[in-house]
């Protein structure tokens, strides 16, 4: 937003001289009225401290709001916010909950509208006043701990304080919270009192001046202080010049980035990057803007501007752009602090908040009541109540001034510097504003606001009348203007009125059928609407045309009354004028420079100036015609209010608790009426509306009260105290405090007052008379209707108790209950103790399971009012407590897997069951007997347990319960076994098969199988053997079930018929050694009986073939089947050889014996040399060979370990190799 050059101008020189002198507590890290978190260690939890007594109170002043108001500095610390409110620093605000709501510090009187600075150290405060103080209770006590006029401090994160002094070249620095200072101006001599803010990094201490000089700064805490000004230069008409500096009004810390911002001359804001040792021009943009705070929250810039709001650069400060989406009212943006990221700022309407980096802003003022208001700033339209606050435009109350809101839409709150006055006619509000000077009006309640048409001039703020349907206004130089369209069009109407174009006028009103307007020629009045005026005949006139400026104007139904405001500086231009025949003529009663007048019924009362200029309040009970003085000097003129036969006024410059006063009696006597407005409050404006008055402050915003309030006080509360106190006891009765009422008690006449007298609350030594308390309020208005308690006292009475246990002895783990017994107890409370700890709560009972000694007794409080010994303690019990007895009983059967219709006896075995132990005994879940031992004949899959109960006294699991046993009965079954043969008759040496068939065998059954009587075969159903011919064979079957009617069973008998074998024999064949070449097929022969069959490898018929057989051992089977069809037969061995020695015979070979059983004897006929010996099977496989025997003798080879079978012995001698079969037995 850019201002004009105009503006500026104006802000420099009207809004500045406002402002210009606000001064600010800067921390490390900060810019003017911002600050990030304080190294300090703060316990701060609430900094209202409000002494109230307990009651409520009720007849009072109200703080009815608006909340918000003009924001001069915040500040915070740790947690912890504080905002310095008014535009002189009026009031002093702090919240432990992040701004949601705040509560006011208490602040001396002197402090009041002179508040230039707030700060924290430690758990202190601190503010500048003629001088800096300290608080270290929270407001409670003020200590001031440097009376030199100070311009600007600083706390550094280490604790230390400097005050730039404003009326000399001091620096001042502390290190013990103020109550020592030292000089530390080393190198800022002639510039400490320029000193506009300082602020602290964890190394450095900067201070900007007011002076040109620019930056100093200091990295030894103070001691010695350099220029740092590398790039400031000042502008001027598009150039810089380095030689001067701009005054910095502000500094603030984004990271470690410094920024600096001017106000006033289109300066803008610097930026350091290096901690000061170089800065730049952030951006032109900056220029337009008064900077009065600087400072960032890591990601973003911001900047509190004067009539701007809040700007922010989110680039480092190359681009600023303003951010107010949220700030209804955005002027006078003079306070800023950064927290986290969540930055405050305070206008002239309030503090607002944002958590979004300044994309919105919520305004955070619950709680601060310090809107300004100016005299003329109350009114009332219907039931809607409207009040103007000066920085924060129109507010309405639909609910008689409970809650409060805006009603500014429209209305330009930001474009002009404050709003003078409001004013209502019957149904359009009226709004009157400073700079530019401008009335708005609103005909729908505030809700919107326009221009209107009206040519007529601004007389407090209302520009028109109302009079019979028409609207009327008046304007110098032109005259009177009527709008009967509601201000759409307007026309002249000075028919009547002298020379109009020439003549000043000061005012026009309505007295319902007569219309006025004072005029340079005199005071003109109309009977038809305007349409034709008549001059009235007013004394002492004056040509002037500022003699009915400001001019007050009032009516009765006989009368009507103008007082002059003394506009033009004469004295005649002053009194009061009263006219009875409606303006004809026109009477001087009184001098008063009139300032207001008020009318209640038919008493009229006048404020204003004396001749001496005293203030004074005038009253007229007779329509008039007399005037008499009713209160003087202290006045604040404008504030008079009457309603209800009751008139009120403000004093000019308020005592501690006495700001309004009001009189009952036309002000034959004033009576404090402040009780509960804020000490010293300064009330600019009073307004009865709607049985209520209403009182708008100067920074305290707006405070209300019931009329009604201001009578003889009604009947008090009830009384509250006991009915029946104690004989000799002493005893306190109230009533709820109604502030400015005295309380007269009345008791029994043996009762004693000990204090309180005249008071709400009363105390009394209580007599032994009964009777009745009677409490009579009176106040200066009356006595009011008396509240009454009848009390009967109660002698006092001992109170005892005493207890019992149900059960002592006991078992461990066992509960015991415990009872007691009070006396004189009436409801009594009782706390149980187990050895001396406390154990129970408020019952005449307590149950718990005891250990063996333990010392229970109980406490009981009576709540007998009355009564002696109280807590009484009862006797203790010791607790006896014996061991105890697990109970257990195990049972066993006798038997089980039994067949049925068997008796089974069972047994009981128990433990700790005592003398005279109880057994109950179950049979699937139901009782069958008693007694330790039971019999019966069960069924399958019964289930079996006992139950016993002990007889002993300590036990745990008693009654117990056994194990369960579940029976197994079988039904009796019957058992069978045949067996049967496969085949029978069969030959000798064949395998009879037999196999069983059987009935009842269950699971596990056994076979026997008997032959002739002996046991043969395995626990098979199965058995086979090879029998004998007349063998009996049975089998005898034994059941595994254990209920059989027989068992074991034997079968049925088979007898085995075996044929016998034919006996086959053949002895020998010779040859048995052939030649495959030389022999021919030879017909075998030798074996007996005959008619058998011959069988093997080259076999056909009879005859054997050796090249049909081949080379090799061959076996030959003789076969023969007998007239049984059984078959034998016998085999014999013949070899076929290639023949290529000689045979046997020719080569004198001996072999013997042939066949063998264990050594086979070789030798040579010829006496040859044996040289080696080889036995073949006919397998052609090696099993004997002597490689060099070397001898003519016989040679033994033995044979007793080789299978029978046709062998080949080869012989090689030293002359021949010779072939021989030989057979091993």
């Amino acid at each position: 937003m850019k201002l004009t050059r105009y503006q500026k101008f104006f802000n420099n020189r009207i809004v500045k001289s406002q402002f210009n002198n606000l001064q600010n507590i800067n921390y490390d890290k900060n810019c003017t009225i911002m600050t990030q978190k304080l190294k300090i260690s703060v316990v701060f939890s609430c900094l209202l401290f409000v002494l109230l007594n307990t009651n409520t109170v009720t007849a009072q002043w109200e703080s009815s709001g608006p909340e918000g108001g003009f924001m001069r500095g915040i500040i915070h610390s740790n947690d912890t916010l504080y905002a310095l409110a008014g535009t002189g620093g009026k009031s002093l605000y702090t919240s432990v909950d992040d701004g949601n709501s705040w509560s006011q510090i208490n602040v001396p009187i002197e402090f009041v509208g002179q508040m230039w600075g707030i700060g924290k150290i430690g758990n202190s405060l601190l503010v500048i006043h003629n001088g800096l103080y300290r608080s270290d209770d929270y407001g409670q006590t003020w200590e001031q701990i440097s009376n030199q006029l100070i311009n600007n401090i600083l706390v550094t994160n280490d604790g230390a304080i400097f005050a730039a002094i404003t009326t000399s070249d001091i620096l001042l620095r502390s290190t013990d919270r103020g109550n020592s200072w030292t000089v530390v101006n080393n190198g800022l001599s002639g510039i400490i009192n320029t000193v506009s803010v300082m602020i602290a990094n964890e190394t450095t201490i900067f201070a900007c001046t007011a002076d040109y000089t620019g930056v100093f700064r200091s990295t030894d805490n103070g001691d010695t202080w350099t220029e740092a000004n590398n790039g400031l230069a000042f502008y001027f008409e598009g150039d810089w010049y380095p030689d001067f500096k701009p005054n910095f009004k502000c500094m603030g810390f984004n990271g470690t980035d410094i920024y600096i911002g001017n106000d006033g001359e289109g300066q803008g804001i610097w930026r350091s990057t290096d901690n000061g040792d170089n800065w730049s021009f952030t951006n032109t943009e900056t220029r337009n803007y008064d900077i009065y705070s600087v400072g960032g929250n890591g990601s973003s810039v911001f900047a509190a501007t004067l009539v701007g709001g809040v700007i922010r650069s989110t680039d480092d400060g190359a681009t600023w752009a303003t951010t107010n989406n949220g700030i209804s009212i955005y002027q006078k943006a003079l306070a800023m602090s950064v927290s986290d990221q969540n930055v405050f700022v305070g206008t002239q309407d309030g503090v607002y908040k944002t958590i979004d980096n300044g994309t919105n802003w919520t305004k955070m003022s619950e709680g601060i009541f310090s809107h300004e208001f100016t005299s003329n700033n109350i009114h009332n339209i219907g039931t809607e109540v409207f009040i103007g606050s000066r920085f924060g435009g129109v507010f309405r109350s639909s609910d008689g001034g409970l809650n409060w809101i805006e009603s500014n839409n429209n209305l330009p709150v930001n474009d002009f510097n404050n709003l003078i006055s409001i004013n209502v006619t019957s149904n359009t509000l009226f709004a009157a504003t400073y700079f530019p000077d401008n009335v708005y009006y609103s005909n729908d309640l505030g809700n919107t606001w326009d221009i209107p048409n009206c040519p007529g001039t601004n007389f407090g703020g209302k520009l028109w009348i109302e009079h019979n349907q028409g609207l009327y206004a008046i304007k110098p130089s032109n005259g009177v203007y009527r709008s009967l369209d509601n201000d759409q069009t307007w026309a002249l109407i000075n028919n009547g009125i002298q020379n109009p174009s020439n003549s000043g006028f000061g005012f026009i009103e309505s007295d319902g059928t007569t219309l006025y307007v004072g005029a340079t020629t005199g005071i003109y009045y109309s009977t038809n609407n305007g349409d034709t005026w008549t001059l009235g005949n007013f004394p002492n006139l004056n040509v002037s045309q500022l003699f009915f400026n400001g001019a007050s104007f009032a009516s009765t139904e006989s009368a009507c009354f103008v007082g002059l405001a003394g506009y033009g500086g004469a004295s005649t231009y002053r009194g009061i004028y009263t006219s009875i025949d409606n303006g004809a003529n026109w009477i001087k009663k009184n001098d008063l420079l009139v300032h207001k007048f008020v009318v209640d019924n038919d008493i009229i009362y006048a404020s204003g100036k004396n001749i001496d200029d005293a203030a004074e309040i005038l009253v007229s009970q007779d329509n008039g015609e007399s005037w008499t003085l009713i209160a003087q000097d202290n006045i604040q003129t404008y504030s008079i209010a009457a309603g209800n036969s009751l008139v009120f006024y403000a004093k000019n410059n308020p005592t501690p608790n006495a700001s309004i006063f009001v009189s009952d009696d036309y002000g034959t006597n004033w009576m404090n009426g402040s009780e509960g407005l804020s000490e010293y409050t300064f009330v600019t404006s009073l307004n009865v509306i709607q049985n209520q008055i209403f009182a708008a402050t100067n920074g305290n915003s707006v405070w209300q009260r019931g009329l009604d309030e201001f009578l003889a006080p009604s009947q008090p509360s009830p009384i509250a105290g006991s009915l029946a106190p104690c004989v000799g006891s002493v005893e306190t009765y109230s009533v709820d405090n109604v502030t400015g009422v005295t309380f007269t008690w009345q008791f029994p006449t043996d009762w004693i007052v000990l204090g309180g007298a005249g008071t709400n609350e009363i105390t009394v030594e209580v007599g032994t008379q009964s009777g009745v308390i009677i409490v009579t309020p009176s106040n200066n208005f009356g006595t009011g209707p008396a509240q009454a308690l009848s009390v009967t006292p109660v002698p006092i009475v001992p109170a005892g108790v005493s207890i019992m246990a149900d059960n002592n002895p006991s078992c461990p783990g066992f509960e015991v209950n415990y009872t007691a017994t009070p006396i004189n107890g009436g409801n009594p409370f009782y706390q149980w103790y187990v050895n001396e700890v406390s154990v129970g709560t408020d019952q005449a009972t307590y149950s718990y399971i005891p250990d063996n000694d333990d010392q229970v007794y109980v406490v009981m409080t009576s709540d007998l009012s009355c009564i002696t010994d109280n807590p009484a303690t009862s006797d203790t019990i010791t607790m006896v407590v014996s061991d105890l007895n697990p109970v257990s009983v195990t049972i066993t059967a006798d038997q089980n897997n039994v067949c049925e219709s068997t008796i089974v006896n069972f047994l009981a075995i128990p433990v700790a069951g005592g003398n005279a132990p109880v057994y109950q005994w179950y049979v699937n879940g139901v009782f069958t007997g008693n007694g330790e031992t039971y019999s019966y004949s069960p069924s399958d899959g019964d289930q079996v347990f006992v139950i016993l109960t002990s007889s002993l006294e300590c036990t745990t699991g008693n009654p117990a319960v056994s194990n369960l046993i579940q029976m197994q009965v079988s039904p009796y079954i019957d058992v069978t076994a045949t067996i049967a043969i496969t085949q029978n008759n069969l030959c000798e040496g064949s395998e009879f098969n037999f196999t069983s068939a059987t009935t009842g065998g269950g699971n596990t059954p056994q076979y026997q199988w008997m032959v002739n009587g002996a046991q043969a075969g395995e626990n098979m159903p199965e058995f086979a053997y090879i029998a004998e011919n007349g063998d009996e064979i049975n089998l005898i079957f034994t059941s595994g079930e254990t209920c059989t009617t027989q068992n074991p069973v034997t079968s049925n008998a088979i007898t085995a018929v075996v044929n016998p074998l034919p006996e086959v024999s053949w002895p020998g064949f010779e040859p048995d050694t052939l030649c495959i070449e030389d022999w021919s097929p030879v017909t075998l022969t030798g074996a007996t009986p005959a008619g058998g069959t011959y069988n093997g490898d080259g076999v056909v018929g009879n005859t054997f073939d050796p090249a049909l057989a081949g080379v090799g051992s061959h076996e030959i089977t003789y076969t023969y089947s007998n007239s049984f069809g059984c078959t034998n037969q016998s085999s014999l061995f013949l070899f076929v050889d290639v023949c290529l020695g000689v045979s046997e015979k020719e080569a004198g070979l001996l072999v013997y014996p042939n066949p063998v059983y264990d050594n086979l004897m070789v030798k040579m006929l010829d006496n040859s040399s044996i040289q080696q010996l080889t036995l073949t099977n006919m397998l052609g496989i090696q099993v004997y060979q002597n490689e060099n025997p070397d001898t003519n003798q016989a040679v033994s080879i033995p044979v007793q370990n080789l299978p029978s079978g046709n062998y080949l012995l080869r012989v090689i001698s030293n002359s021949k190799s010779v072939f021989k079969k030989v057979i091993i037995k």
